[in-house]
Protein backbone atom coordinates (compact mmCIF):
# COMPACT_ATOMS: atom_id res chain seq x y z
CA UNK A 1 0.00 0.00 0.00
CA UNK A 2 2.91 2.09 0.76
CA UNK A 3 4.82 1.74 -2.45
CA UNK A 4 1.27 2.26 -4.11
CA UNK A 5 0.85 5.73 -2.54
CA UNK A 6 4.09 6.69 -3.28
CA UNK A 7 3.97 5.78 -6.98
CA UNK A 8 0.55 8.15 -6.76
CA UNK A 9 2.10 11.08 -5.26
CA UNK A 10 5.52 10.95 -8.05
CA UNK A 11 2.38 10.85 -10.64
CA UNK A 12 0.67 13.76 -8.66
CA UNK A 13 4.08 15.94 -8.60
CA UNK A 14 4.80 15.18 -12.08
CA UNK A 15 1.58 16.30 -13.30
CA UNK A 16 1.20 19.31 -11.05
CA UNK A 17 -2.17 18.08 -10.05
CA UNK A 18 -3.23 16.76 -6.44
CA UNK A 19 -5.23 13.82 -6.90
CA UNK A 20 -4.36 13.24 -10.83
CA UNK A 21 -2.50 10.08 -10.24
CA UNK A 22 -5.76 8.07 -8.37
CA UNK A 23 -7.92 9.89 -10.93
CA UNK A 24 -5.86 8.44 -14.05
CA UNK A 25 -5.20 5.24 -12.41
CA UNK A 26 -9.03 4.57 -11.73
CA UNK A 27 -9.56 5.18 -15.71
CA UNK A 28 -7.13 3.03 -16.93
CA UNK A 29 -8.77 0.36 -14.45
CA UNK A 30 -12.31 0.75 -15.71
CA UNK A 31 -10.44 0.56 -19.72
CA UNK A 32 -9.17 -2.93 -18.17
CA UNK A 33 -12.58 -3.80 -16.67
CA UNK A 34 -14.49 -3.15 -19.80
CA UNK A 35 -11.79 -5.08 -22.01
CA UNK A 36 -11.83 -7.96 -19.31
CA UNK A 37 -16.09 -7.86 -20.22
CA UNK A 38 -16.15 -7.17 -23.47
CA UNK A 39 -13.46 -10.25 -24.36
CA UNK A 40 -15.65 -12.42 -22.18
CA UNK A 41 -18.66 -11.45 -24.86
CA UNK A 42 -16.16 -11.95 -27.38
CA UNK A 43 -15.08 -15.01 -26.46
CA UNK A 44 -19.12 -16.39 -25.91
CA UNK A 45 -20.09 -14.21 -29.13
CA UNK A 46 -17.03 -15.19 -31.38
CA UNK A 47 -17.62 -19.38 -30.21
CA UNK A 48 -21.05 -19.02 -30.99
CA UNK A 49 -21.09 -18.00 -34.19
CA UNK A 50 -17.85 -19.86 -35.28
CA UNK A 51 -19.61 -23.35 -34.07
CA UNK A 52 -22.88 -22.29 -35.75
CA UNK A 53 -20.90 -21.05 -39.22
CA UNK A 54 -19.82 -25.03 -39.82
CA UNK A 55 -23.31 -26.50 -38.77
CA UNK A 56 -24.57 -29.09 -41.12
CA UNK A 57 -27.89 -27.09 -41.13
CA UNK A 58 -28.58 -24.70 -43.36
CA UNK A 59 -30.44 -22.39 -41.89
CA UNK A 60 -28.01 -21.97 -38.56
CA UNK A 61 -24.65 -21.94 -40.45
CA UNK A 62 -26.15 -19.04 -43.25
CA UNK A 63 -27.69 -17.36 -39.95
CA UNK A 64 -24.57 -17.37 -37.98
CA UNK A 65 -22.04 -16.68 -41.04
CA UNK A 66 -24.28 -13.73 -41.79
CA UNK A 67 -24.84 -12.57 -38.13
CA UNK A 68 -20.74 -12.53 -38.24
CA UNK A 69 -20.48 -10.60 -41.34
CA UNK A 70 -22.91 -8.12 -40.17
CA UNK A 71 -21.07 -7.21 -36.57
CA UNK A 72 -17.56 -7.52 -37.93
CA UNK A 73 -18.23 -4.65 -40.67
CA UNK A 74 -19.44 -2.12 -38.03
CA UNK A 75 -17.69 0.71 -36.15
CA UNK A 76 -17.56 -0.23 -32.84
CA UNK A 77 -18.47 3.41 -31.70
CA UNK A 78 -21.46 3.57 -34.37
CA UNK A 79 -22.68 0.59 -33.24
CA UNK A 80 -22.76 1.67 -29.44
CA UNK A 81 -24.26 4.92 -30.62
CA UNK A 82 -27.26 2.75 -32.07
CA UNK A 83 -27.65 1.02 -28.38
CA UNK A 84 -27.10 3.81 -26.24
CA UNK A 85 -29.34 6.35 -27.70
CA UNK A 86 -31.72 4.00 -29.52
CA UNK A 87 -32.30 0.43 -28.30
CA UNK A 88 -31.81 1.66 -24.31
CA UNK A 89 -34.40 3.68 -24.66
CA UNK A 90 -37.03 1.13 -25.68
CA UNK A 91 -36.11 -1.72 -23.00
CA UNK A 92 -37.58 -1.10 -19.70
CA UNK A 93 -34.26 -1.72 -17.63
CA UNK A 94 -32.23 1.68 -17.58
CA UNK A 95 -28.86 -0.39 -17.91
CA UNK A 96 -25.54 1.35 -18.06
CA UNK A 97 -23.02 2.83 -20.55
CA UNK A 98 -20.39 0.33 -19.44
CA UNK A 99 -22.76 -2.39 -20.44
CA UNK A 100 -23.74 -1.09 -24.23
CA UNK A 101 -19.88 -0.61 -24.60
CA UNK A 102 -19.03 -3.59 -23.52
CA UNK A 103 -21.73 -5.18 -25.48
CA UNK A 104 -21.07 -3.28 -28.62
CA UNK A 105 -17.11 -3.92 -28.48
CA UNK A 106 -17.83 -7.95 -27.57
CA UNK A 107 -19.99 -8.48 -31.02
CA UNK A 108 -17.85 -6.38 -33.19
CA UNK A 109 -14.39 -8.38 -32.27
CA UNK A 110 -16.70 -11.74 -31.23
CA UNK A 111 -17.56 -11.08 -34.93
CA UNK A 112 -13.96 -10.87 -36.26
CA UNK A 113 -12.50 -13.73 -33.78
CA UNK A 114 -15.79 -15.62 -35.44
CA UNK A 115 -14.29 -14.57 -38.87
CA UNK A 116 -10.64 -16.08 -37.98
CA UNK A 117 -11.88 -19.03 -36.57
CA UNK A 118 -14.07 -20.28 -39.60
CA UNK A 119 -10.59 -20.18 -41.56
CA UNK A 120 -9.19 -22.68 -39.43
CA UNK A 121 -9.95 -25.12 -42.22
CA UNK A 122 -7.53 -25.89 -44.26
CA UNK A 123 -7.60 -27.20 -48.41
CA UNK A 124 -7.98 -31.02 -48.18
CA UNK A 125 -4.25 -32.68 -48.96
CA UNK A 126 -2.95 -30.05 -47.30
CA UNK A 127 0.75 -31.18 -45.44
CA UNK A 128 1.27 -31.35 -42.16
CA UNK A 129 3.69 -28.31 -42.37
CA UNK A 130 1.07 -26.22 -43.86
CA UNK A 131 -1.41 -26.68 -41.36
CA UNK A 132 1.01 -25.94 -38.56
CA UNK A 133 2.06 -22.55 -40.33
CA UNK A 134 -1.50 -21.92 -40.62
CA UNK A 135 -2.70 -22.74 -37.65
CA UNK A 136 0.08 -20.47 -36.12
CA UNK A 137 -1.03 -17.33 -38.20
CA UNK A 138 -4.42 -18.21 -36.87
CA UNK A 139 -3.26 -18.27 -33.29
CA UNK A 140 -1.02 -15.02 -34.57
CA UNK A 141 -4.43 -13.67 -35.43
CA UNK A 142 -6.47 -14.04 -32.61
CA UNK A 143 -3.90 -12.60 -30.33
CA UNK A 144 -4.11 -9.50 -32.54
CA UNK A 145 -8.13 -9.26 -32.21
CA UNK A 146 -7.37 -9.26 -28.56
CA UNK A 147 -5.15 -6.73 -28.53
CA UNK A 148 -7.01 -4.69 -30.79
CA UNK A 149 -10.24 -5.17 -28.19
CA UNK A 150 -7.97 -3.64 -25.78
CA UNK A 151 -6.95 -0.65 -27.75
CA UNK A 152 -10.30 0.13 -28.80
CA UNK A 153 -11.67 0.51 -25.38
CA UNK A 154 -11.31 4.38 -24.87
CA UNK A 155 -14.52 4.66 -27.46
CA UNK A 156 -16.43 4.22 -24.34
CA UNK A 157 -15.27 7.96 -23.43
CA UNK A 158 -18.16 8.95 -25.99
CA UNK A 159 -20.72 7.72 -23.62
CA UNK A 160 -19.63 9.18 -20.49
CA UNK A 161 -18.17 6.00 -19.27
CA UNK A 162 -15.24 7.06 -16.78
CA UNK A 163 -12.00 5.57 -18.15
CA UNK A 164 -8.53 6.34 -18.91
CA UNK A 165 -9.38 9.18 -21.63
CA UNK A 166 -12.39 10.48 -19.96
CA UNK A 167 -10.47 11.07 -16.68
CA UNK A 168 -7.50 12.72 -18.43
CA UNK A 169 -10.23 15.62 -20.32
CA UNK A 170 -11.00 16.14 -16.68
CA UNK A 171 -7.85 16.73 -15.45
CA UNK A 172 -6.77 18.49 -18.64
CA UNK A 173 -9.92 20.86 -17.84
CA UNK A 174 -8.76 21.66 -14.30
CA UNK A 175 -5.52 22.75 -15.76
CA UNK A 176 -3.32 20.01 -16.69
CA UNK A 177 -0.80 19.47 -19.37
CA UNK A 178 -2.90 18.41 -21.94
CA UNK A 179 0.05 16.43 -24.42
CA UNK A 180 1.41 15.57 -21.10
CA UNK A 181 -1.72 13.28 -20.18
CA UNK A 182 -1.94 12.30 -23.63
CA UNK A 183 1.08 11.03 -23.53
CA UNK A 184 1.06 9.07 -20.54
CA UNK A 185 -2.20 7.69 -21.91
CA UNK A 186 -1.16 6.48 -24.50
CA UNK A 187 2.28 4.83 -22.73
CA UNK A 188 -0.44 3.39 -20.52
CA UNK A 189 -1.59 1.50 -23.35
CA UNK A 190 1.00 0.32 -25.28
CA UNK A 191 2.37 -1.59 -22.09
CA UNK A 192 -0.11 -2.87 -21.53
CA UNK A 193 -0.63 -4.08 -24.82
CA UNK A 194 2.75 -5.92 -25.08
CA UNK A 195 2.20 -7.19 -21.50
CA UNK A 196 -1.35 -9.31 -23.20
CA UNK A 197 0.94 -10.19 -26.28
CA UNK A 198 3.59 -11.57 -24.42
CA UNK A 199 1.02 -13.03 -21.49
CA UNK A 200 -1.39 -14.66 -24.33
CA UNK A 201 1.66 -15.90 -26.36
CA UNK A 202 2.98 -17.87 -23.51
CA UNK A 203 -0.82 -18.79 -21.83
CA UNK A 204 -1.58 -20.21 -25.83
CA UNK A 205 1.17 -22.91 -26.55
CA UNK A 206 -0.69 -25.13 -28.51
CA UNK A 207 -3.59 -24.35 -30.65
CA UNK A 208 -6.52 -26.45 -30.82
CA UNK A 209 -7.30 -28.90 -33.40
CA UNK A 210 -9.92 -26.87 -35.21
CA UNK A 211 -11.16 -29.20 -38.30
CA UNK A 212 -14.59 -27.95 -39.67
CA UNK A 213 -15.62 -28.36 -43.11
CA UNK A 214 -13.76 -25.88 -45.85
CA UNK A 215 -16.15 -22.52 -45.47
CA UNK A 216 -18.54 -22.04 -48.40
CA UNK A 217 -17.45 -18.78 -48.98
CA UNK A 218 -17.20 -18.70 -52.71
CA UNK A 219 -21.28 -19.16 -52.80
CA UNK A 220 -22.06 -17.69 -50.09
CA UNK A 221 -21.26 -13.61 -49.76
CA UNK A 222 -23.84 -12.43 -51.86
CA UNK A 223 -26.32 -13.90 -50.22
CA UNK A 224 -25.24 -13.18 -46.78
CA UNK A 225 -25.17 -9.32 -48.08
CA UNK A 226 -28.41 -9.52 -48.70
CA UNK A 227 -29.42 -11.21 -45.63
CA UNK A 228 -27.71 -8.65 -43.70
CA UNK A 229 -29.29 -6.04 -45.51
CA UNK A 230 -32.67 -7.36 -44.66
CA UNK A 231 -31.28 -7.97 -40.80
CA UNK A 232 -30.83 -3.97 -40.71
CA UNK A 233 -34.03 -2.90 -42.55
CA UNK A 234 -35.44 -4.52 -40.11
CA UNK A 235 -33.82 -3.05 -37.43
CA UNK A 236 -34.78 0.17 -38.89
CA UNK A 237 -38.72 -0.53 -39.97
CA UNK A 238 -38.71 -2.02 -35.75
CA UNK A 239 -37.47 1.62 -34.70
CA UNK A 240 -39.68 2.88 -37.17
CA UNK A 241 -43.05 1.25 -35.78
CA UNK A 242 -41.75 2.59 -32.50
CA UNK A 243 -41.48 5.95 -33.02
CA UNK A 244 -45.48 7.87 -31.94
CA UNK A 245 -45.45 9.94 -35.03
CA UNK A 246 -44.21 7.32 -38.09
CA UNK A 247 -44.79 10.19 -40.79
CA UNK A 248 -42.36 12.93 -38.99
CA UNK A 249 -40.01 10.30 -38.67
CA UNK A 250 -40.08 9.50 -42.14
CA UNK A 251 -40.15 12.47 -43.16
CA UNK A 252 -36.81 13.81 -41.66
CA UNK A 253 -35.04 10.66 -42.15
CA UNK A 254 -35.69 11.54 -45.93
CA UNK A 255 -34.79 15.06 -44.78
CA UNK A 256 -31.26 14.95 -43.43
CA UNK A 257 -30.34 11.54 -45.47
CA UNK A 258 -28.59 13.29 -48.08
CA UNK A 259 -26.54 15.57 -45.64
CA UNK A 260 -25.82 12.67 -43.37
CA UNK A 261 -24.75 10.80 -46.85
CA UNK A 262 -22.12 14.01 -47.47
CA UNK A 263 -20.58 13.10 -44.12
CA UNK A 264 -20.18 9.14 -45.13
CA UNK A 265 -18.62 9.88 -48.38
CA UNK A 266 -16.31 11.76 -45.90
CA UNK A 267 -15.36 8.64 -44.23
CA UNK A 268 -14.89 7.10 -47.37
CA UNK A 269 -12.69 10.07 -48.27
CA UNK A 270 -10.17 9.63 -44.75
CA UNK A 271 -10.35 6.06 -45.13
CA UNK A 272 -8.83 5.99 -49.11
CA UNK A 273 -6.57 9.03 -47.88
CA UNK A 274 -5.12 7.23 -45.04
CA UNK A 275 -4.58 3.83 -46.87
CA UNK A 276 -3.02 5.78 -49.54
CA UNK A 277 -0.69 7.25 -47.10
CA UNK A 278 0.14 3.59 -45.61
CA UNK A 279 1.22 2.30 -48.92
CA UNK A 280 3.30 4.85 -49.90
CA UNK A 281 5.28 4.83 -46.50
CA UNK A 282 5.05 1.36 -45.58
CA UNK A 283 7.67 -0.29 -47.94
CA UNK A 284 9.99 2.30 -46.54
CA UNK A 285 9.32 1.70 -43.19
CA UNK A 286 10.20 -2.35 -44.29
CA UNK A 287 13.42 -1.69 -45.65
CA UNK A 288 14.83 0.36 -42.94
CA UNK A 289 13.87 -2.57 -40.75
CA UNK A 290 15.22 -5.29 -42.96
CA UNK A 291 18.97 -3.38 -42.79
CA UNK A 292 21.53 -4.72 -41.93
CA UNK A 293 22.97 -1.12 -40.71
CA UNK A 294 23.11 -1.07 -36.60
CA UNK A 295 22.02 2.54 -36.75
CA UNK A 296 18.95 1.83 -39.18
CA UNK A 297 17.33 -1.92 -38.80
CA UNK A 298 17.56 -2.30 -34.67
CA UNK A 299 16.00 1.26 -33.89
CA UNK A 300 13.29 0.46 -36.43
CA UNK A 301 12.25 -2.99 -35.41
CA UNK A 302 12.04 -1.50 -31.76
CA UNK A 303 9.74 1.08 -32.63
CA UNK A 304 7.46 -0.65 -35.05
CA UNK A 305 5.64 -2.78 -31.94
CA UNK A 306 5.88 -0.06 -30.06
CA UNK A 307 3.91 1.93 -32.99
CA UNK A 308 1.17 -0.93 -33.69
CA UNK A 309 0.14 -0.77 -30.02
CA UNK A 310 -0.96 3.11 -30.10
CA UNK A 311 -4.77 3.47 -29.54
CA UNK A 312 -6.04 5.05 -32.30
CA UNK A 313 -8.71 7.51 -30.34
CA UNK A 314 -6.19 9.10 -27.59
CA UNK A 315 -4.36 9.11 -31.12
CA UNK A 316 -5.93 10.92 -32.72
CA UNK A 317 -6.33 13.44 -29.38
CA UNK A 318 -2.43 13.84 -29.18
CA UNK A 319 -1.57 14.43 -32.66
CA UNK A 320 -4.80 16.68 -33.07
CA UNK A 321 -3.33 18.93 -30.36
CA UNK A 322 0.16 18.77 -32.01
CA UNK A 323 -0.57 19.31 -35.70
CA UNK A 324 -0.61 22.58 -37.27
CA UNK A 325 -4.15 24.54 -38.35
CA UNK A 326 -2.27 26.09 -41.32
CA UNK A 327 0.08 25.49 -43.65
CA UNK A 328 3.00 28.26 -44.34
CA UNK A 329 4.00 28.43 -48.30
CA UNK A 330 5.97 31.39 -49.73
CA UNK A 331 4.98 33.95 -46.98
CA UNK A 332 1.02 32.64 -47.19
CA UNK A 333 -0.67 30.95 -44.32
CA UNK A 334 -3.05 27.95 -46.03
CA UNK A 335 -5.96 26.45 -43.43
CA UNK A 336 -6.19 22.87 -43.98
CA UNK A 337 -9.40 21.12 -43.69
CA UNK A 338 -10.18 19.56 -40.56
CA UNK A 339 -10.10 16.23 -41.50
CA UNK A 340 -6.87 15.86 -43.27
CA UNK A 341 -4.73 15.47 -40.30
CA UNK A 342 -7.02 13.18 -38.67
CA UNK A 343 -6.19 11.32 -41.77
CA UNK A 344 -2.29 11.58 -41.67
CA UNK A 345 -2.92 10.49 -37.32
CA UNK A 346 -5.48 7.18 -39.32
CA UNK A 347 -2.54 6.52 -40.96
CA UNK A 348 0.01 5.82 -38.21
CA UNK A 349 -1.30 2.46 -37.07
CA UNK A 350 -2.50 1.43 -40.83
CA UNK A 351 1.17 2.04 -41.61
CA UNK A 352 3.17 0.66 -39.05
CA UNK A 353 0.38 -2.57 -39.17
CA UNK A 354 1.48 -2.70 -43.31
CA UNK A 355 5.10 -2.41 -42.67
CA UNK A 356 4.73 -5.24 -39.95
CA UNK A 357 2.94 -7.59 -42.13
CA UNK A 358 5.64 -7.12 -45.21
CA UNK A 359 8.44 -7.56 -43.10
CA UNK A 360 6.93 -10.81 -41.75
CA UNK A 361 6.10 -12.21 -45.05
CA UNK A 362 9.95 -11.50 -46.02
CA UNK A 363 11.15 -13.65 -43.52
CA UNK A 364 8.81 -16.00 -44.61
CA UNK A 365 9.50 -16.22 -48.16
CA UNK A 366 11.65 -19.43 -49.11
CA UNK A 367 15.28 -19.30 -48.82
CA UNK A 368 15.72 -20.12 -52.87
CA UNK A 369 13.97 -16.50 -53.43
CA UNK A 370 17.38 -15.37 -52.30
CA UNK A 371 19.37 -17.83 -54.25
CA UNK A 372 17.73 -17.31 -57.18
CA UNK A 373 18.28 -13.46 -56.86
CA UNK A 374 21.86 -14.27 -56.36
CA UNK A 375 22.41 -16.79 -59.56
CA UNK A 376 21.18 -13.96 -61.58
CA UNK A 377 23.84 -11.26 -60.02
CA UNK A 378 21.93 -9.30 -57.89
CA UNK A 379 22.78 -7.66 -55.01
CA UNK A 380 20.76 -7.48 -51.85
CA UNK A 381 19.10 -4.27 -52.72
CA UNK A 382 17.94 -5.44 -56.36
CA UNK A 383 17.00 -8.69 -54.62
CA UNK A 384 14.38 -6.95 -52.50
CA UNK A 385 13.19 -4.93 -55.09
CA UNK A 386 12.99 -7.27 -58.08
CA UNK A 387 12.29 -10.23 -56.74
CA UNK A 388 11.20 -10.59 -53.19
CA UNK A 389 9.30 -6.95 -52.87
CA UNK A 390 6.65 -8.37 -55.89
CA UNK A 391 5.91 -11.02 -54.58
CA UNK A 392 5.37 -10.37 -50.90
CA UNK A 393 2.62 -7.23 -51.80
CA UNK A 394 1.16 -9.93 -53.85
CA UNK A 395 0.44 -11.83 -50.51
CA UNK A 396 -0.56 -8.72 -49.33
CA UNK A 397 -3.81 -8.07 -50.83
CA UNK A 398 -6.10 -10.05 -48.39
CA UNK A 399 -4.63 -8.13 -45.53
CA UNK A 400 -5.05 -4.63 -47.76
CA UNK A 401 -8.50 -5.36 -48.28
CA UNK A 402 -9.15 -6.27 -44.70
CA UNK A 403 -7.31 -3.00 -43.62
CA UNK A 404 -9.36 -0.59 -46.06
CA UNK A 405 -12.42 -1.93 -44.06
CA UNK A 406 -10.90 -1.24 -41.22
CA UNK A 407 -9.98 1.97 -41.73
CA UNK A 408 -13.30 2.91 -42.93
CA UNK A 409 -14.69 1.60 -39.64
CA UNK A 410 -11.63 3.53 -37.66
CA UNK A 411 -12.75 6.68 -39.61
CA UNK A 412 -16.04 6.95 -37.11
CA UNK A 413 -13.34 7.95 -34.54
CA UNK A 414 -13.02 11.64 -35.83
CA UNK A 415 -16.38 12.53 -34.81
CA UNK A 416 -15.40 12.69 -31.49
CA UNK A 417 -12.46 15.57 -32.11
CA UNK A 418 -14.85 17.59 -34.34
CA UNK A 419 -14.80 16.07 -37.79
CA UNK A 420 -18.25 16.94 -39.28
CA UNK A 421 -19.03 13.20 -40.86
CA UNK A 422 -21.60 10.50 -41.14
CA UNK A 423 -21.78 9.70 -37.27
CA UNK A 424 -21.40 13.27 -35.91
CA UNK A 425 -24.14 14.62 -38.41
CA UNK A 426 -25.89 11.85 -37.15
CA UNK A 427 -25.41 12.46 -33.55
CA UNK A 428 -26.29 15.89 -34.00
CA UNK A 429 -29.78 15.25 -35.83
CA UNK A 430 -30.58 12.40 -33.52
CA UNK A 431 -30.27 15.39 -30.73
CA UNK A 432 -32.63 17.37 -32.35
CA UNK A 433 -35.53 14.47 -32.44
CA UNK A 434 -34.35 13.00 -29.03
CA UNK A 435 -36.35 9.72 -29.80
CA UNK A 436 -35.17 5.81 -29.50
CA UNK A 437 -37.01 4.75 -32.82
CA UNK A 438 -35.39 7.98 -34.57
CA UNK A 439 -32.17 6.71 -33.23
CA UNK A 440 -32.44 3.44 -34.26
CA UNK A 441 -33.92 3.69 -37.50
CA UNK A 442 -30.97 6.96 -38.54
CA UNK A 443 -27.70 5.10 -37.06
CA UNK A 444 -29.52 1.94 -38.38
CA UNK A 445 -29.71 3.31 -42.15
CA UNK A 446 -25.91 4.58 -41.38
CA UNK A 447 -25.46 1.08 -40.31
CA UNK A 448 -26.85 -0.25 -43.81
CA UNK A 449 -24.05 2.08 -45.65
CA UNK A 450 -21.27 0.37 -43.80
CA UNK A 451 -22.10 -2.57 -44.39
CA UNK A 452 -22.34 -2.04 -47.87
CA UNK A 453 -19.18 -0.87 -48.41
CA UNK A 454 -17.22 -3.33 -45.57
CA UNK A 455 -18.81 -6.48 -46.38
CA UNK A 456 -17.76 -6.53 -49.92
CA UNK A 457 -14.27 -5.80 -48.91
CA UNK A 458 -14.04 -8.14 -46.22
CA UNK A 459 -15.91 -10.79 -48.48
CA UNK A 460 -13.59 -10.84 -51.52
CA UNK A 461 -10.37 -10.39 -48.81
CA UNK A 462 -11.61 -13.82 -47.36
CA UNK A 463 -11.86 -15.48 -50.88
CA UNK A 464 -8.61 -14.16 -52.32
CA UNK A 465 -6.68 -15.75 -48.69
CA UNK A 466 -8.72 -18.97 -49.27
CA UNK A 467 -7.12 -18.35 -52.75
CA UNK A 468 -3.81 -18.36 -52.14
CA UNK A 469 -3.79 -20.68 -48.88
CA UNK A 470 -5.20 -23.59 -51.73
CA UNK A 471 -2.57 -22.37 -54.37
CA UNK A 472 0.29 -21.96 -52.62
Amino acid sequence: MEAHAGVLAAVDAFLGLPGAGGVLLGGLLTNVELWGTSLAVAVVVGGALAVGGVSRVPVVSRGSRALAYLFRTQPPLLLLYFFVYGLRGLLAGDLSPFFWAALALGLVYGALAAGILLRAAGPSGETPTRRLVRRASLLLDLRETAVALLLATPIAYAVAVPEGLYAIAHLWGDGGNRPLLLFLLLFAFVLAAQVTLVGLQRGARILPSLRPPAPRAASQPLRNGLLLALVVLLWATDAHAQSRDGSDLLGSLLRWMPVVFEGFLLNVLLAVVALAIAMASAPGLCLLALSPKPLLGPPVRLLLPIARCLAPLPLLFFGLFLFPQTLNLVGRALPLPDWLPAAIILAIPATTALAHRLRTTVHQLPPEQWYAAGALGLDRRQSLRLVVMPQVWRRQVPFILDLTATLVAASTLTSLVGVEEAVSLSLRIQGDVPQPGHAMSLFGTVMLWFLLLCHPLRALADRVSAAQSSGV
